[in-house]
């Protein structure tokens, strides 16, 4: 052999080389599984987002000054439609998911906390939970009958098979408490779920909850350039390591009963900032890998149509609260709502408010309900949050009304109603003069509505009890 063919044979071994290393990293990164057995979806695949716990206020997107939404942003640039101002129907996760579920206001669903007088109810500190009842259809239902798979994972482990929320689900699956399923976990989730999808002759429909901006906050690694280092957990009812009950005196409960000096209530709030923004952008960079796993199984090779919402926002130190629920200033119920479909720029278009209920419209049909749905929401008492707090908070009931300039509030009896421009008037009791009566008559009726809601016969299943025991929402 001469040597100009020796150099050549050694030239194509090189490459050989070369092209083998490219493609182990790419199979590193891409299971050679999934890449042999992609789906062949035969109609657009439909993707539900929750980003739980997200306000839009705190949203890049939304025009926050920190980076906490690329993903939501390039989604924006490529054509989605998007609101930051829409309204959460329910005040925390049960009420608002089953609003987005079912296509039903809180009152009418009634899965939420009720009275403590409720017959028939299991009672957690004169709690009693409803769950969402068999009658009601869901958004996996609805998409059963068209032939999809209806595939739900939760990284909320508050959204058990008992609060009926998994019904019409082919596979639901849920975390067994917070933070296991933030990031990586949700992810390994998913390519798990997905792997079975990809073998059943079935479009898709996919729920996902991401929770990575739901306490407990795991602290802000070195390096970020926008933001310190924060190295610890953060958990608002902090318990006992032995015996796992509430503590009488951890952060939450010092906080919100006034227990802590004005200089440590102003640096615990910029550390709960802190890290809330960081956990906001963890959930952002979430969202970016799931449609990046449901492009690699190829589920988006007949078209995607992906809508993204919220259930509640988060209180950060306004209205001396912390955490969410149970009130309803804009904190709390102002958040994101956006469509993308992958078909090109969407037609949808939002008005300055919006209610949040219309991404069950937008999930089911890509497009808004005619009429639009009325803004509204309610919360209830929560027995924890009176407890830990010693009376000073959580004994509320509350009715909301957003209307195209104003926001009416009745809560306890008290009822307020100011411009949508100006900030919660916390005091109530004081109506502007320019008030419409038919908006009052409206907001009337919306109590009487979620009073009703709130009494009545209950069956609680326990396990439903045993999981917002586990996810800190009750003792």
């Amino acid at each position: 052999m001469t040597g100009g063919a020796r150099r050549g044979l050694l030239l194509i071994w090189a490459l050989l080389v070369v092209l083998g290393w490219l493609a182990f990293q790419h199979w590193a990164r891409e299971p050679l599984l999934t890449q042999l057995n992609q789906a062949r979806p035969t109609a657009p695949t439909v993707l539900f987002v929750v980003m739980d716990t997200v306000r839009a206020d705190h949203l890049s997107l939304c025009g926050y000054g920190r980076p906490t939404s690329p993903v939501l942003q390039a989604l924006v640039a490529d054509g989605a439609a998007h609101s930051c101002e829409a309204v959460a129907p329910g005040s925390w996760t049960l009420p608002s998911h089953a609003s987005y579920f079912s296509g039903l206001p809180v009152p009418e669903h009634g899965a939420h906390f009720v009275s403590g007088d409720a017959q028939g109810a299991i009672t957690v500190r004169s709690v009693d939970i409803r769950p969402l009842a068999p009658d009601f259809q869901t958004l996996a239902e609805d998409f059963r009958e068209r032939g999809y798979q209806a595939v739900g994972l939760s990284a909320n482990p508050v959204l058990q098979p008992a609060t009926g929320l998994h019904q019409g689900f082919t596979d639901w699956r849920v975390a067994a408490s917070f933070g296991p399923w933030y990031g990586d976990g949700l992810i390994a989730q998913l390519d798990s779920a997905l792997r079975q999808a990809d073998d059943r002759d079935q479009p898709l429909f996919l729920f996902v909850n991401i929770s990575d901006a739901h306490d407990p906050w795991f602290g802000v690694p070195e390096g970020v350039d926008w933001l310190p280092a924060r190295p610890d957990r953060l958990f608002y009812f902090e318990t006992d390591p032995q015996t796992g009950r509430i503590l009488p005196d951890g952060p939450w409960q010092r906080y919100v009963t006034g227990a802590l000096s004005e200089a440590e209530a102003a640096a615990f709030r910029l550390r709960l900032i802190d890290d809330y923004d960081w956990a906001l952008s963890r959930a952002d960079a979430t969202l970016g890998r799931v449609l990046d796993r449901l492009r690699a199984h190829g589920w988006q090779r007949a078209g995607l149509r992906l809508v993204v919402v919220s259930d509640h926002g988060e209180f950060l130190g306004e209205h001396g609260l912390l955490h969410h629920g149970h009130y309803l200033w804009e904190e709390n119920q102002r958040v994101p709502l956006l469509i993308w479909e992958s078909e090109g720029p969407s037609v949808v278009r939002f008005p300055d408010r919006v209610s949040a209920l219309e991404a069950h419209d937008l999930v089911l049909r890509g497009a808004r309900p005619q009429p639009a749905r009325p803004i509204e929401a309610v919360a209830y008492p929560d027995a924890t949050w009176q407890q830990q707090s010693g009376g000073k908070v959580g004994q509320h009931r509350s009715a909301a009304l957003w209307t195209a300039d104003s926001k009416l509030l009745w809560m306890d009896g008290a009822r307020g109603a100011w411009p949508v421009d100006q900030p919660d008037n916390v005091a109530l009791d004081l109506i502007s003069a320019d008030t419409r009566p038919q908006d009052l008559a409206a907001l009337e009726a919306l109590v009487q509505r979620a009073l009703a809601s709130g009494q009545g016969s209950v069956e609680t299943d326990p396990a439903l009890i045993e999981a917002l025991r586990a996810a800190g929402y009750l003792e």
